[in-house]
């Protein structure tokens, strides 16, 4: 019986081993090949690939140019405008004249006008003029500027000059020669690129602070107001905590005074 036993025992013990894989006869059994220099040198740049950081989009320099501007505010309202554009001349028909008349003439902000051209020669002519009338002067300028809004479909040369005499105490003389000679062309340029740079796709374009708007009418006033009393409050803020603190100065001065009285 013990011998059974033990028999059966050894049976199923050869059962559970598992048994070692071999190769099939004729099957080469040499190690792995290397990869091949070449192979390393690829692999090699593309884990410095993945290593290098991509750099942001560069952002064009702006150019050294006094553009035109109302007020004389620290707050500024930057329009991207063209001249060629119906949505722009909708625009500063309303929504650009409720922000002179409820800031502007106040002194709570100034508007900096950008021309920034997206159509064809017009569209390029028509913002070589306008800074062709901005060094004739302030008022010249926005005289100027509304009128080339008004005729916005007639941007030719020859039609830009005549609107020069519409506007008081302009040179029409000057004036002709300055867009002859195409002399804003490199100014005008160098906003363009620098406006595509920071994202500005679009016209009439507004930057206020750090909020860039597009707009066209149907764009609620209330975002451009939003929009510049966010930039007031931390003037007004300051202001009005100096005022607290100058009041409760005066308040603890007044007690220790009067406490000395009556001592």
């Amino acid at each position: 019986m013990k011998l059974f036993l033990l028999l059966m025992a050894a049976l199923v013990a050869a059962a559970c081993q598992v048994p070692q894989q071999t190769a099939p006869p004729g099957t080469d059994t040499a190690p792995a090949a290397q990869p091949t220099e070449q192979e390393q040198t690829v692999q090699r740049e593309q884990d410095e690939a993945d290593d290098v950081t991509v750099p942001e989009p560069e952002v064009s320099k702006q150019p050294d140019f006094q553009y035109p501007f109302l007020g004389s505010s620290p707050v500024s309202i930057v329009i991207y405008g063209d001249y060629a554009s119906g949505t722009d001349t909708q625009v500063n028909n309303f929504q650009v004249a409720a922000l002179e008349r409820d800031y502007v003439k106040s002194n709570k902000a100034k508007i900096v006008f950008k021309p920034y051209p997206l159509g064809g020669d017009d569209s390029w002519r028509a913002a070589r003029a306008s800074l062709c009338m901005w060094e004739q002067g302030s008022k010249q300028f926005w005289n100027y500027h509304d009128v080339l809004h008004t005729f916005y479909l007639r941007l030719d040369e020859e039609s830009l000059n005549n609107y020069a005499g519409r506007v008081p105490n302009a040179d029409k003389e000057k004036f002709a020669e300055c867009l002859a000679s195409e002399k804003y062309k490199d100014v005008i340029i160098a906003t363009r690129a620098y406006g595509d740079s920071i994202g500005i796709g679009k016209t009439p374009s507004f930057v206020i602070g750090e909020e860039t708007i597009i707009a066209d009418v149907n764009v609620p006033y209330k975002t451009f107001k939003d929009a510049v009393d966010k930039e007031l409050k931390p003037d007004q803020n300051l202001f009005t905590g100096s005022v607290v603190f100058n009041a409760v100065s005066a308040t603890r001065s007044l007690v220790g005074w009067l406490l000395g009285q009556f001592s």
